[in-house]
């Protein structure tokens, strides 16, 4: 059957374990699978930007917020990317400019600090959480790879049940699954145009 949504998807769930004392627990193990997924995937339709207000070189992250790719500072005459540091490097303590531009950015909690702290804005851009199907009937994952909900599901399912055979199963599916979607979006990195850094570099991408 065609997985369009979240009910099919539970339909679909439904039919293969073939167990009507689990069907309520299908939407966990979707839920399950989500976490699964929001940990292991890293794509560009998971890319988004904000432009949160700051306050004493501090702002809160968007709540779906998983993780940085990059971070701009835009003063009253320029604009740089911001290099992410860990809060207890030496970089953060101290090799900083005071009086100077943003140069440096840490993420504690739900918030990120910029040092040396100023005025200006911020815009992040971010991978963003997956929207969770049961709040939303269907999402761009389910649409580009339904295959990939089902067998991450199936094996939530599975592990429900003890059974460590079957889990195995589809955890080795969804696996391929994931592996392939990782490697389109390495792809499409490597495509970008040859003066644009990957995430990560010295330049300053988070």
């Amino acid at each position: 059957m065609a997985i369009a949504n979240y009910t099919d998807l539970q339909s679909a769930i439904a039919d293969w374990l073939a167990r009507a004392d689990l069907t309520a627990r299908i939407p966990d193990f979707v839920a399950l699978a989500e976490g699964h997924f929001n940990r292991e995937l890293r794509t560009r339709e998971m890319l988004s930007a904000y432009a949160p207000v700051l306050s004493g070189g501090t702002a809160s992250l968007p709540p779906d917020f998983l993780e940085s790719y990059e971070i701009t500072w835009t003063g009253p005459a320029r604009s740089r990317s911001l290099k992410n540091v860990e809060p207890d490097s030496e970089a953060w303590r101290f090799r900083y400019r005071p009086n100077g531009d943003p140069s440096m950015f840490v993420i504690l909690a739900s918030t990120v600090s910029i040092r040396p702290a100023a005025g200006g804005n911020i815009t992040i851009v971010y991978y963003q959480s997956i929207p969770p199907l049961v709040s939303n009937s269907t999402n761009w994952l389910l649409t580009k790879c339904p295959d990939l909900y089902l067998y991450r599901a199936l094996a939530e399912a599975y592990i429900y049940q003890k059974n460590d055979e079957k889990s195995s199963e589809f955890i080795a599916l969804a696996t391929a699954e994931v592996g392939k979607a990782i490697a389109a979006a390495d792809s499409n990195k490597l495509a970008r145009r040859p003066n644009s850094p990957p995430p990560g570099d010295d330049t300053g991408t988070a």
